[in-house]
C-alpha cells in the first residue's frame, strides 16, 4: 500500500473515532450534543438571505417570496429531508385571490371622506359601483329573526340603507336568544349582509364604534393586495356591497336630524323595539377593483422517525416566511416578523439531520413547515390543516416558532432570557408539562405566559399559524418575544435581531421536540 495512502486512512480514522472526555465515551444519544449545531453564526446565514433586498420584504403572491421558498426548499435538499409536497416536490400550492381599490370613495353631503380614515371596505367582500344617492334608510340591526326583525316593515329594494352592529337586549338578555348571551346575529356580521342582499340592499353602511382597530388591522393588507383563498373558481359574492363607518361619517349622513334620530334609537333601544328613518341629502359611492390570481407555496421538508412503529406520528414545526413585501420606496425586511422563526426552523432542521446522520435521529417523524399568507390571514397553515399532506390524525403536535429574535420593553428591564409561551395548556397538560420540565433541564429561560391569559386583549392566541392546528384538536406551543416599535415597520431590520437570545429560544424548541419525538407516549390531549 502507498505510505501517504496508508497514513491518510490512519488519519481519518483518528477523526472519526469516537471523542473521549475525561476517559468517558460522550453518549451521542444526547440531546445537547445536537443542540449545539444551533448556532449564531447559522441562523445569521438563514436570516441575511430571508432579508436580503432582492426579496422585497417576502410578500406573498411575490417574486420574492418566490425565492425564500426556493431557499428553503434547497436549504432542506441539502439536509436530505423528504420532499412531500406536489409531485414530490418540497412546495405545497396555496392558492388565493388577491384584490386592490384601483377607485374608493364614500363622500355623504358636504364631506369628502378617506378610506382607512372615516371609512373603511374590503375590495375582496366587495363589487365594482357607481352612485349617486338622494336617500339613505336606517335598518336598526340589519336583523330577521322569527323574535325580531327590521324588515318587518321595510322595503329595501336598489336602497342604501344605515345599520349598527350587535342586537336588540332587553333589561340585560338578548331578544333572540334569551339569554345574557348573544346570539349569532352579534358574532358575525356576514349575516347581516348575506340578508342585506336577499333583501334587495344596493349598499350597506355599517357603523362601527371602535374603527381605528380596524383601520390598524387591514390597512398593509388593504394597500397592498388583500388575499383570501381561493377555490380557483370565479364565484359570485354573496355579500351586499358594503363599508364601516365612524361615528363621524354618521353625523354627516344624519345632518340636522341628528337629535331627532337619537332620541327614537334610544327608546326603540330601551324598548327593544324596531324603527326605521330616512336622511335626505346627497351621497356619492364609487368603487372599482383590482383582480388576479395569485398562487404561492407553503415549504414541507419530513425527517423520517427512526423507530418502525412510532415513524408514522408526526410532530410539525412551524414558521411562517411571509412578510409585508413592499410599499413604495420602503422594504418591509421582516427580520424578526418572521424571519427568526423561519431562520429557527432551519437550523432546527440541521440539528435533528444531525441526529440522524450519526444514528441517533428522533423515534417519530419530524415536519418542518415553513407557510405562506401568514400576514394575509393564516392561510398558508389554514390549507395546510384543511389538505394535510400527513393525516392530521397522526399529528402529535405543532410547535410554532413566529418572533423569537428580539427583546420587548417588558424584558429589557427585567431579563432577557424569557420567552413568551401561549398555548401549551389549552389542548393538553401532558404537552405543558412535558415543556415546562425541559426548560427547566436544558435551558433554563423565563418562561412568561401574559399572552396566554383568556383575557388577553392582544389576543394572540388566534393571530398565528398554530391556531389552525389547534382548531383541529392537535396541542401546540406558540412562541413569541412580544412586539416592539419596529413591528410591521421597514425598521424591523436583521441589526436589530438579539442572536445569542434567539439562539436560546430555538434549542428550548429543539429540546422540546426531541422529549416529543423521542418518548414512549405520544401526548395526550386533555386537561387536568
Amino acid at each position: 500500500m502507498n505510505i501517504k495512502r496508508f497514513v491518510w486512512i490512519v488519519f481519518v480514522l483518528i477523526l472519526t473515532k469516537p471523542i473521549h472526555i475525561s476517559g468517558q465515551s460522550t453518549p451521542k444519544s444526547e440531546p445537547q450534543i445536537y443542540a449545539n449545531f444551533i448556532t449564531e453564526e447559522l441562523l445569521r446565514k438563514h436570516l441575511s438571505v430571508l432579508t436580503a433586498d432582492s426579496l422585497e420584504g417576502r410578500e406573498t403572491g411575490t417574486p420574492g417570496n418566490d425565492k425564500a421558498a426556493n431557499y428553503i426548499a434547497r436549504e432542506f435538499k441539502k439536509l436530505k429531508l423528504e420532499a412531500i409536497g406536489d409531485n414530490f416536490t418540497y412546495f405545497q400550492g396555496v392558492y388565493m385571490s388577491s384584490y386592490k381599490w384601483e377607485t374608493i370613495n364614500l363622500a355623504f353631503n358636504s364631506g369628502d371622506y378617506r378610506h382607512l380614515f372615516d371609512y373603511i371596505s374590503m375590495p375582496s367582500l366587495n363589487d365594482d359601483v357607481t352612485w349617486d344617492y338622494s336617500e339613505i334608510v336606517f335598518a336598526g340591526f340589519g336583523i330577521e329573526d322569527p323574535k325580531y326583525s327590521d324588515y318587518a316593515n321595510l322595503d329595501v329594494t336598489g336602497k342604501v340603507i344605515l345599520i349598527y352592529e350587535g342586537e336588540p337586549h332587553k333589561k340585560g338578555l338578548s331578544i333572540i336568544s334569551g339569554t345574557n348571551e348573544d346570539s349569532e346575529w352579534s358574532a358575525n356580521n356576514d349575516l347581516k349582509l348575506k340578508l342585506a342582499k336577499k333583501k334587495g340592499a344596493a349598499y350597506v353602511l355599517i357603523v362601527k364604534a371602535e374603527i381605528q382597530k380596524m383601520f390598524e388591522k387591514n390597512r398593509s393588507a388593504i394597500l397592498g393586495y388583500e388575499m383570501v383563498p381561493s377555490s380557483g373558481k370565479k364565484e359570485e359574492n354573496p355579500f351586499a356591497n358594503h363599508a364601516y363607518i365612524s361615528t363621524d361619517v354618521l353625523k354627516s349622513i344624519l345632518g340636522s336630524e341628528q337629535s331627532v334620530f337619537i332620541k327614537k334609537r334610544n327608546k326603540a333601544l330601551k324598548k327593544a323595539k324596531p324603527f326605521t328613518m330616512s336622511f335626505n341629502g346627497k351621497f356619492s359611492i364609487k368603487q372599482k377593483r383590482s383582480y388576479k390570481d395569485v398562487k404561492s407555496n407553503n415549504i414541507l421538508g419530513l425527517l423520517r422517525g427512526s423507530d418502525p412503529k412510532l415513524a408514522t406520528e408526526v410532530l410539525v414545526i412551524t414558521a411562517h416566511m411571509d412578510h409585508l413585501g413592499k410599499r413604495g420606496d420602503y422594504i418591509y425586511h421582516g427580520a424578526d416578523d418572521d424571519g427568526s422563526g423561519t431562520s429557527c426552523v432551519l437550523t432546527l432542521a440541521n440539528a435533528f439531520t444531525k441526529a440522524k446522520e450519526r444514528g441517533f435521529g428522533p423515534k417519530r417523524s419530524i415536519l418542518f413547515l415553513l407557510v405562506t399568507g401568514e400576514e394575509k390571514g393564516l392561510y398558508g397553515s389554514d390549507y395546510y390543516t384543511t389538505f394535510p399532506v400527513i393525516p392530521l390524525e397522526n399529528t402529535v403536535a405543532d410547535l410554532n416558532i413566529d418572533m423569537v429574535g428580539r427583546i420587548d420593553a417588558k424584558h429589557q428591564e427585567i431579563d432577557s432570557n424569557y420567552i413568551y409561551i401561549i398555548g401549551s395548556d389549552r389542548i393538553s397538560s401532558d404537552l405543558h408539562q412535558l415543556h415546562e420540565s425541559t426548560n427547566a433541564k436544558f435551558t433554563n429561560l423565563v418562561l412568561d405566559y401574559t399572552y396566554n391569559s383568556d383575557k388577553d386583549p392582544n389576543r394572540y392566541y388566534y393571530r398565528s399559524d398554530h391556531y389552525n392546528f389547534a382548531k383541529k384538536g392537535i396541542p401546540i406551543i406558540f412562541y413569541f418575544n412580544g412586539t416592539h416599535a419596529d413591528y410591521h415597520k421597514p425598521t424591523d431590520t436583521i441589526e436589530k435581531i438579539k442572536f445569542n437570545i434567539m439562539k436560546l429560544r430555538a434549542r428550548l424548541v429543539f429540546y422540546t421536540g426531541w422529549e416529543i419525538a423521542n418518548r414512549a407516549e405520544r401526548i395526550k390531549i386533555g386537561l387536568k
